[in-house]
């Protein structure tokens, strides 16, 4: 099946593409270490507006989540950088669950 790719509208600078070019060249050296775990901010429940934390690895592993609600992300990705430090610097800890 042959496909067709339609011709866009949308115009970019050269500024905005030499802008984005040196975006992807950035992040291709900075490499970032995939086994390393990562806090992520969720929202505790649908119809609440509070947040809690998620201490995940390869972004989909959860490996430690938090019991706490907080009602600022700041404050909830505060918290689980807290406990992502304590948890990955303490000796002889292999994992993170419980």
């Amino acid at each position: 099946m042959l496909i067709v790719k339609r011709p866009t509208k949308r115009h970019f600078t050269e500024a905005a593409r030499a802008a984005a070019k040196e975006a992807r060249r950035r992040k291709k050296e900075e490499k970032v270490e995939r086994d390393l775990p990562e806090v992520f901010v969720v929202r505790r429940e649908v119809d609440q507006r509070t947040f809690g934390w998620e201490i995940r690895l390869f972004g989909g592993v959860i490996l430690h989540r938090s019991d706490a609600e907080f009602e600022t992300i700041a404050s909830a990705r505060a918290d689980g950088l807290q406990v992502l430090a304590q948890v990955v610097l303490a000796p002889g800890r292999t994992a993170l669950r419980g």
